[in-house]
């Protein structure tokens, strides 16, 4: 359950409006998103939604939990942390099109290869 843009959403996550912002006459939501604790990955963050049209205009927040990244080469194992995102939409019309992604990660690589003396 990465990001919450699933059906049966609310088993898996609440959502709280923490914040109304006025933007040019529209109405800005800014909307909180818990994770239950159903699920091992999950989102945790911030949605912006524009309450006229109901079109997501920002996904800030961090996705827990491990990944799994893999690589071809099996001699390292890895381990990643948290992952940060940002992604923001454009509203052309009653739609949100993805404007840009920005993730940030950090992993740590173990060696599995064995050194024989």
């Amino acid at each position: 359950m990465l990001i919450p843009l699933i059906p049966d959403a609310e088993k898996y996550y609440s959502f709280v409006v923490e914040e109304r912002i006025q933007n040019s006459g529209n109405e800005i939501l800014k909307i909180n998103c818990l994770s239950t604790g159903k699920a091992e990955v999950y989102f945790e963050g911030y949605y912006y939604i524009d309450r006229n049209t109901k079109s997501i205009l920002k996904i800030d927040g961090t996705i827990k939990g491990q990944l799994g990244l893999s690589f071809k080469n099996n001699q390292f194992q890895n381990e990643n942390d948290d992952t940060d995102i940002l992604m923001e939409f454009n509203q052309i019309g009653s739609q949100s099109i993805l404007r840009y992604i920005h993730a940030s990660t950090s992993s740590k690589f173990t060696s599995l290869k064995t050194n024989k003396s």
